[in-house]
């Protein structure tokens, strides 16, 4: 009887390993600043941003901005997105972001959940990703930051 349950231990416990590993994530975080901007937007506002990475391939962001130089450019998709290039690239929207934005559009929280294919997934883990906030004053966009793994 005490040999048949250590092996039921030995099967929850592998059991609950596996469930462990199914739900591992990796967190990335990104510091949204105009001086990020290709090419370089001189402005006081700035930005924060942290996504998680579930092991389904959702990336699941949250973030806010703040002080931009005029408001929100919401014409632009929502005014603010996930992109796909390098740092100083510029590159293709993966994703527009749901924004909540203050009355006067200058400051607000954004968040996601985005599924990446097998290439956003590689460009993520690469640090080839980055978030872009557009005001309408600086269309292509007044603050960004790449997702830099934690």
């Amino acid at each position: 009887m005490r040999k048949t349950f250590g092996i039921v231990g030995l099967l929850a416990l592998t059991l609950a390993l596996g469930a462990c590993t199914q739900t591992t994530t990796a967190t990335y975080k990104s510091e949204l600043r105009g001086q990020n901007e290709n090419p370089p937007v001189v402005t006081s506002a700035t930005g924060t941003a942290t996504a998680t990475l579930r092991a389904d391939g959702t990336l699941v962001i949250n973030g806010s901005f703040k002080d931009l130089s005029s408001q929100l450019a919401t014409a632009v998709g929502g005014g603010v997105h996930l992109h796909i290039g390098a740092p100083g690239v510029n590159g293709e929207v993966v994703s527009a972001l749901s924004v909540q934005a203050a009355s006067d559009l200058l400051s607000g929280t954004f968040s996601g959940e985005v599924k990446l294919d097998a290439e956003e997934k590689a460009a993520l883990e690469a640090g080839n990703l980055y978030i872009n906030v557009h005001s309408v004053t600086h269309t292509s966009g007044e603050i960004r930051g790449q997702l830099v793994k934690q």
